[in-house]
């Protein structure tokens, strides 16, 4: 037997731009885990590379630069995701979530997948120290084998003395 999960979509677009929309979003209701794509071509200061004071991961609401352009970014609570990306007007948004009990919702396959960048957990910005026995999963939807979504979660270990 399949481990299946009931989802439910929402999508629309918004004027702001995505780090404004994330922002505001996050504030509504702060998320579990945050990440964000920043556009590209973006250079500090000249320099190339890795922006020195951006996170591209985090845990609770992201504290981005508010000057660094982002062209997607994601919010993860623990049973949604919301998936932000930029467009020429702003940016277009998808919410997806798990139904409740009773919720009518598309049948899909659910899976959980550790995410092994735990092991350079710093070089993605996270903090882990609140997580004991915790790791990071990704949760995979997928219908007739297409990936429709994904969202992250903390799982927690239970602990054995």
């Amino acid at each position: 037997m399949k481990n299946t999960a009931k989802l439910l979509y929402e999508m629309d677009k918004d004027k702001r731009s995505v780090a404004a929309f994330v922002a505001a979003k996050a504030k509504e209701m702060p998320p579990l885990l945050a990440w964000a794509e920043p556009e590209a071509s973006f250079a500090r200061g000249g320099q190339a590379g890795r922006i020195r004071d951006f996170q591209p991961l985090t845990t609770g609401c992201p504290a981005w630069p508010a000057d660094l352009p982002l062209v997607e970014a994601r919010l993860f609570w623990p049973t949604s995701a919301l998936h932000v990306v930029a467009d020429g007007n702003g940016c277009r948004w998808v919410k997806l979530r798990e139904s409740d009990a009773g919720e009518k919702g598309e049948e899909v396959e659910r899976s959980e997948k550790p995410v092994l960048t735990l092991q350079d957990a710093a070089r993605f910005g996270l903090d882990t120290r609140g997580w004991p026995g915790g790791s990071l999963t990704a949760i995979e939807y997928r219908s007739g084998g297409r990936l429709v979504g994904w969202r992250l979660t903390v799982s927690t270990k239970e602990q054995t003395p």
